[in-house]
């Protein structure tokens, strides 16, 4: 059974992990494994490790942005 022949009663929440550096880094049902992700890339980004170092984090439900982290000089070596 897929999530689109899911009856209503039986439906369940898309969560996605966005990170702007590397783009989609999660997508499932599971909110708790999400939630875990979306820490995981905060700390990430907060300690500039790797390529989620200084990037924006953010966990969406049914793509829909719910919590979103940016670091305080996220954009500010950008050109525009």
């Amino acid at each position: 059974m897929t999530y689109r022949d899911c009856p209503d009663f039986l439906s369940f929440d898309n969560w996605t992990v966005l990170v702007s550096n590397i783009g989609q880094v999660l997508d499932t049902t599971e909110e708790e494994s999400a939630r875990d992700t979306y820490w995981h890339y905060v700390d990430a980004s907060k300690l500039g490790i790797g390529r989620a170092g200084n990037e924006q984090v953010t966990l969406c439900r049914n793509g829909e942005p719910i919590r979103e982290y940016t670091p305080p000089d996220f954009g500010a070596d950008c050109d525009f």
